[in-house]
């Protein structure tokens, strides 16, 4: 396969992120102790690539000071933007750098898993000009195209009649050949308008679904463009590691966090005094000073409770409150992807009878459930502390069982703890 550029646009103030991004620019926004910009490196390392460039404005300074101390900055271009310049001119003003052949660009502020081999195998295959990857994403779908996957009209307003039309969602991914940068003019511009002048003159601007092509099940992806959006691309991150915490190895202060749902703690929090946390993201910087307990009715029975910080993202000097249905993808019929096991299996949670209970979902030749099952009745009919099975069908493959909880022992243990705190 040829090999490639990679192009990855870093400069953008991320509005919909502050005050996030008051402190920390959205490409070294830190997803389980990662920069999200490192998941992207992480993706196009695995490609034929030559050079990787970066335009630069938000933040500067913080960028390039961490790309100085990356192992492959030798092989890294930085492009500066006294203004921003806009999705367009940002590769027009790296134009000599693109220009030396087929090139490869991946916002820095989405996570993905799309096997971007297959894009660029297709790419030089049909022969187009640009290769956008798309996917039907309901919430993004504005791009429509014709019965050939070619781009036809980009928006939500007036449509043009289109033979076998349909919406999609752009990845925030593609490939391009130099000679798009012809239809860019100087200056701060929009590759949506370059793609649709192309189109009108009719150059091929094609689409690859990454959902099909042959490459398996659909791809993870994850847009980190709000506060929303990046809370449930990190809780998604946990889900697909088997784990609900995550706490940077510099923290040492949390052994008085109490903490369910999904809690993220990264490099550079102070957490002072109890404190329960749930469903929460404090970011470095973060502090959460001493509070006093509270009468009943908080994080836990008894008289008094812990202070509770509930759904949100905690800064320096900052809280953002967060959507629950959103951050932990909430189905509208009330169910919670929690996790995912061996044979395909799906864990839910739901309501039934006005209790959390867990739902089991296994494909129809899963050979194990009716095993498990037994199993579970054995250990519990013998006191060994499972959770309790409520219901099963065996003829839908679906199991109810007690929901136990978030936080397992392994979890827990992440907080440096006292040897009394453990064996109690």
């Amino acid at each position: 396969m040829n090999r490639v550029n990679v192009f990855i646009p870093a400069a953008g103030l991320g509005e919909r992120l502050r005050p996030v991004t008051n402190y920390i620019p959205k490409p070294l926004i830190p997803v389980l102790g990662k920069p999200a910009l490192q998941y992207v490196l992480d993706n196009v390392f695995g490609l034929p690539f030559n050079r990787i460039g970066i335009n630069l404005h938000h933040r500067k300074a913080d960028i390039e000071k961490w790309v100085s101390q990356h192992p492959l900055k030798d092989r890294m271009s930085l492009f500066p933007e006294r203004e921003i310049l806009g999705t367009g001119g940002a590769l027009k003003n790296a134009e000599e750098f693109l220009r030396e052949g087929t090139f490869l660009v991946h916002n820095s502020d989405i996570l993905s898993d799309i096997n971007l081999d297959k894009l660029l195998e297709y790419h030089f295959l049909s022969k187009s000009l640009v290769t956008l990857a798309v996917h039907d994403y309901p919430k993004f779908n504005t791009v429509m195209v014709d019965g050939k996957g070619l781009l036809r009209h980009v928006g939500v307003g007036s449509k043009p009649a289109v033979v076998d039309g349909k919406m999609i969602a752009f990845t925030g991914i593609a490939v391009y050949e130099p000679g798009f940068l012809d239809y860019l003019p100087q200056g701060k511009s929009s590759v949506v308008d370059a793609w649709l002048k192309a189109t009108a003159e009719g150059k091929r601007i094609g689409t690859f679904d990454v959902c099909k092509g042959g490459i398996g099940p659909r791809p993870y992806w994850s847009d980190i463009g709000s506060p929303d959006a990046y809370a449930a691309a990190v809780f998604e991150m946990l889900r697909r590691e088997g784990e609900t915490v995550y706490i940077h190895p510099s923290i040492t202060r949390c052994a008085d966090a109490e903490m369910q749902g999904h809690v993220v703690i990264e490099k550079g929090c102070s957490i002072e005094g109890e404190i329960a946390l749930k469903n929460c993201i404090v970011l470095p910087g973060g502090t959460i000073p001493p509070q006093p307990p509270l009468a009943k009715g908080g994080s836990r029975g008894g008289d008094m409770e812990l202070p509770l910080q509930e759904n949100c993202i905690i800064g320096p000097d900052f809280k953002i409150n967060l959507n629950e249905k959103e951050i932990l993808k909430i189905s509208d019929d009330g169910k919670q992807l929690i996790g995912t096991g061996g044979s395909d299996r799906k864990y839910f949670r739901l309501q039934k009878d006005n209790k959390s209970v867990v739902l089991m979902q296994c494909k129809a030749d899963d050979p194990d459930f009716e095993r498990q099952i037994e199993y579970t009745r054995f250990f519990h009919k013998h006191s060994v502390p499972v959770p309790a099975l409520i219901e099963s069908d065996i003829g839908k493959k679906n199991a109810l069982i007690e929901d136990a909880g978030d936080i397992s022992l392994y979890s827990w243990l992440k907080c440096t703890r006292d040897t009394m705190a453990v064996e109690n």
